[in-house]
Parts: structure tokens; sequence; C-alpha cells
């Protein structure tokens, strides 16, 4: 066979790193209509509300640190949980340009609410898992999280510590 003709074999179904992207978004495209369903926010404001929920005191900066939201989209976010009456922002003691975010009594009230959503959704979804494969599997997720952070300069992907509240 001359090499004119001679094709190299790729198939998009052999790569993994396909697989995990076209599950990664089918979940979200699936947690995004729950959410509006269930709830009516978005999914990037079910992330926004439940990192406030979990780092209390924080900033938006941090915010973008634990989530894959860029700094954009953060403020825009913020602004209409904001406006919804689900967030408030408190001055820094210290430093008066630093805003700490936290939840209203109605964004507490809201983030019960999708949780209770999300874990329902969840739950359904990962009972095609054994809690050891889940395990497994979070562990996996985090070695390439590592790997991709020592490979690029990803912040998100290197900062295991403030994101998990352990070491790396």
């Amino acid at each position: 066979m001359s090499t004119s003709t001679r094709r190299e074999t790729w198939n998009i179904n052999d790569q993994f790193l396909y697989h995990l992207s076209f599950t990664s978004d089918l979940i979200g495209f699936q947690e995004e209509l729950m959410f509006q369903e269930t709830c009516g926010i978005t999914l990037a404001e079910w992330r926004v509300l439940s990192v406030v929920s979990s780092f209390k005191p924080i900033s938006s900066k941090d915010i973008t640190k634990v989530t894959t939201l860029n700094k954009v989209a953060v403020s825009r976010v913020l602004a209409r949980l904001t406006e919804k009456g689900l967030i408030e922002r408190a001055v820094a003691t210290r430093d008066n340009r630093m805003q700490y975010l936290s939840l209203t009594s109605a964004g507490k009230q809201q983030f019960r609410k999708a949780r209770a959503a999300f874990e329902k959704w969840s739950g359904s979804l990962l009972g095609a898992l054994a809690p050891g494969e889940i395990e497994q599997l979070k562990h996996y997720l985090m070695k390439l999280r590592k790997r991709l952070g020592e490979i690029t300069d990803e912040e998100r992907a290197r900062n295991e510590a403030f994101i998990f509240g352990r070491k790396p």
C-alpha cells in the first residue's frame, strides 16, 4: 500500500477524554434542566449558591477558584442572586475593597430546596455505580486534575487544598 492511500486510523470512540468530556457535558445539560424545572435557577446559580454555602466567608475571587466560572460569569451570577435576594455582601473590616458573600435567609431556603433536588437527581444517576466505584472515580478524577495542574498553569486544577479543604 502506498503512503498516499494509507490512512491513519482514528476513532473518536476510542478516546477516553472524549467520553469524559461528552459525559460531563450531558450531565451539565441535564443538571441545568433539573434546576430550572425544580427550582427556577440556572446551573451556574446553583454552583455559586453551593460554594457560598460551603465556604463561609468567601469572596467572588475565591468563587472563581472553586468553579469553572470565570470572573465575568461569577459577577453576573452574583448580580442575579443579589437581585433575587439570595446573596448578601459584607465589606471586609480590614480591607474596604474586599467583599465577602453569604446567603440571605431566602438564599438558605433556596439552597436547601436546590440541594434536595440535586441529591435526589444525583442519587438516581450515581445509582449505576457502587459506593466503592464512586470513591475510585473521584480518586481518578482528582489525579487527572492534579496532573492538569502540573502540565498547565490552571490554578483550579492545582489548588486541591483550597477546593477540598485538605492538603494535596
